[in-house]
């Protein structure tokens, strides 16, 4: 008994053992032709066939990604048949799908969403989805569905499904919208149907899908609808009409209408019945039209309006001065490309939402100091690609938390140093493409926060001074830049001194200057190398460059063999013969530079006067010696001429004291010769030993010569 009980026992553990693997094995299972994963959000089956026959999948898959370059079709109860009841989404996108059976879908009541886009289907029957209770999303995209118009004469509507939200049937060729198309789809909330052929439209297209809150019709020829298009809409939000031949939209009724694209059209005029009908809207862009002219009260009753487009039109300038009044909540402005602008002033009105402003490419000659008074919280502003050759001082001054500015493109000649005065948090600056010859370092004295300069294409012939580096960087000018891009410019002699002072600089261009090659150069891009400092050629490219040490030098050396003519070697250059480059780079090469400020430009002045007026006191003393020494020495000839026949003994030796030297006898009776002016340095004090009759004379001259060479020298005076 004992044993019978044991056994049975032991039957039943071996029998759970081989039920567990079994279920595990039957989790992992995936049939032939398919990968199958199962993260969290459901098993996933990525198949290229689907072949009932030899395929069986277990029931946790729940969605079906069809990859296939053969033949497929989409079968009777294809899904059931191969155990796939528990789908929730099937995609096919791309494939060789060519037909879909009526009954295909049966069956999947979890079934939420279908894409079946970019497939050769050319018949969809409209049955198709009609039981798929929990459809949601149905993507039929790119197919030519040209049969399945044919069919929708027959049936009188095109799809039917109860649940269905969202349909796409853009780029289906279709050429036109029955007015009981969309009659069977009650639910719909969004329909694509963008990039077709549409002509006209029905005003009754519209009328059985009324809970319909986007539409897209852009890319297509439509040239006129009628005002009751879209009348019976109550929820419509959202109208794209981009890209097609609409010359008006005057009386179009569409009262809770946000968002309206009727870019790219052929709109000439916007007067005041163009928008009466959309006063809700938040966005309106009417850009690439051919607009002339606008009326100043076009724009009147949409209080609401955030976003404006208006650019690429032909807009004369000046704009009215009241045209955006009452649009207080405006965020965005896009005026760029109305190329017969010409003068860019002041809107009536206060924007403090205002907070991106692109007035590029606008012909723009004239802008006044106050024309962005109205807008003092623009952070973005686009002025590229006008004619300017200056800006007013006070241009930006009240644009406090200006953070992008573009300025490329234009005909500048010089910044003003005041310029970004009120700009402290500026980061992007871009003056790509002027006719700058210098920027001045004071003109960023006010914008620390600067991380990326633009100064390409314009004619920099040089930077600054080498001794104000002390100064720039006790002020901290360009502490944060990262991205310093000086290609296409004149530039000569660059040093590492030029750019040590930028701590952050991550990404430097200067290629295309006609840079000379010497030691200062070979030090530059050893300095370049050595700091990590990136050729703005690797902005952008893929992040594996990163890992390749070699690679991280290859365009400082492109660069390097492009001025001299040779490869790169790396210089051995000491640090005293360093320091002597450098003060030759200090009195030659940057001589024409200036810092353009008052307290700078007096220092400089002290240090110009201090270099002129003591090299000329140190000459007129020394001059003031060698007369000296002249006279000393016709006095002691006089003397000895007087008193030779007084003093006839050979071992008389003379008390004449020089005022400077003691020139007295050695033993053997030779000369104790001493150099007058060996160096300009200060002489011990004369002692005089004698009463003859110079000694006075020659006493006071020597307290004079005395007061004077030992006169206090300045801190400043010790650094000529």
């Amino acid at each position: 008994m004992q044993n019978m009980l044991n056994f049975n026992v032991e039957s039943t553990m071996k029998l759970l053992i081989l039920l567990f693997v079994a279920s595990g094995y039957a989790a992992d299972y995936c049939p032939k032709h398919c990968t199958c994963v199962r993260p969290n959000g459901g098993a996933i089956a990525t198949c290229t066939r689907l072949d009932p026959l030899n395929q069986q999948f277990s029931d946790d898959i729940a969605h079906l990604v069809l990859k296939s370059e053969e033949k497929i079709t989409f079968e009777d109860g294809i899904f059931l048949k191969l155990g796939l009841d528990q789908l929730y989404t099937i995609q096919a996108i791309n494939t060789s799908l060519e037909s879909v059976h009526v009954n295909a879908f049966s069956g999947l009541s979890k079934l939420n969403e279908i894409d079946l886009s970019d497939n050769n289907i050319i018949l969809i029957h409209p049955d198709t989805f009609k039981n798929n209770s929990n459809l949601k999303t149905l993507t039929l995209s790119g197919n030519p569905l040209q049969l399945t118009q044919v069919l929708e004469s027959k049936q009188n509507y095109f799809l039917s499904s109860s649940t269905l939200r969202n349909l796409e049937l853009s780029r289906c060729q279709l050429t036109e919208l029955k007015p009981n198309t969309f009659s069977h789809l009650p639910n719909l909330e969004y329909i694509n149907l963008s990039s077709n052929l549409l002509k006209n439209l029905d005003s009754n297209t519209f009328e059985s899908v009324k809970f319909l809150d986007e539409i897209d019709l852009s890319n297509n020829n439509i040239s006129s609808f009628t005002t009751e298009l879209f009348y019976d809409i109550d929820d419509l939000s959202i109208l794209n009409l981009r890209n097609n031949s609409l010359t008006n939209f005057d009386y179009v009724d569409i009262a809770d209408l946000k968002q309206l694209d009727l870019s790219y059209n052929h709109l000439t005029e916007i007067n005041s019945q163009t928008f009466d009908g959309v006063p809700d809207l938040t966005h309106l862009n009417i850009s690439n039209n051919r607009i002339e002219r606008i009326s100043e009260d076009a724009l009147t009753d949409m209080s609401a309006l955030r976003y404006l487009d208006l650019s690429y039109n032909s807009l004369k300038g000046p704009l009215p001065e009241y045209l955006l009044e009452q649009n207080k909540e405006l965020e965005t402005l896009h005026l760029a490309g109305n190329k017969n602008l010409g003068e860019f002033r002041r809107f009536a009105g206060h924007f403090s939402l205002l907070y991106k402003l692109d007035i590029s490419n606008c012909g723009l000659r004239v802008i006044k100091n106050d024309s962005f008074h109205s807008m003092p919280y623009i952070a973005i502003l686009d002025m590229s690609t006008n004619s300017f050759n200056s800006l007013p001082k006070g241009l930006f001054s009240n644009l406090h938390r200006l953070n992008d500015l573009e300025l490329a493109h234009n005909n500048l000649e010089k910044l003003d140093t005041d310029l970004f005065i009120n700009n402290s948090h500026l980061r992007k600056l871009n003056l790509h493409s002027n006719q700058l010859s210098h920027v001045p370092i004071t003109v960023f004295k006010t914008t620390p926060l600067l991380t990326i300069l633009d100064l390409s294409n314009n004619f920099i012939s040089y930077l600054w001074r080498l001794e104000n580096t002390e100064y720039i960087n006790s002020n901290n000018f360009l502490s944060k830049l990262e991205f310093l891009n000086l290609n296409g410019n004149q530039l000569k002699f660059v040093h590492r001194s030029n750019f040590e002072i930028f701590t952050s600089l991550k990404t430097l261009d200067i290629f295309n200057n006609p840079i000379k090659c010497d030691k200062l150069f070979a030090t530059f891009i050893e300095w370049l190398i050595s700091h990590n400092i990136k050729s703005a050629k690797y902005v952008g490219k893929s992040g594996k460059i990163e890992l390749e040490s070699e690679l991280k030098n290859i365009e400082w050396q492109d660069l390097w063999r492009m001025v001299c003519d040779e490869p790169y070697s790396k210089p051995a250059i000491d640090k005293t013969q360093d320091e002597n480059n450098e003060d030759v780079i200090n009195n030659t090469i940057f001589i024409t530079d200036r810092i353009d400020t008052f307290e700078v430009e007096e220092r400089e002045m002290v240090k110009v006067e201090e270099a002129y007026i003591w090299p000329m006191v140190l000459f007129i003393l020394c001059g003031f010696t060698v007369i000296l020494a002249v006279g000393n020495l016709l006095v002691l000839v006089i003397y000895k001429l007087r008193d030779s026949n007084l003093y006839s003994s050979g071992s008389y030796k003379s008390a004449f004291i020089a005022p400077f030297r003691h020139t007295g006898m050695t033993s053997d009776g030779s000369s104790r010769y001493h150099k007058l002016y060996e160096e300009c340095s200060v002489p011990n004090p004369p002692t005089v030993k004698t009463n003859v009759f110079t000694a006075p004379i020659m006493d006071s001259l020597a307290k004079l010569h005395y007061s004077v060479i030992t006169k206090p020298q300045s801190k400043d005076e010790n650094l000529v």
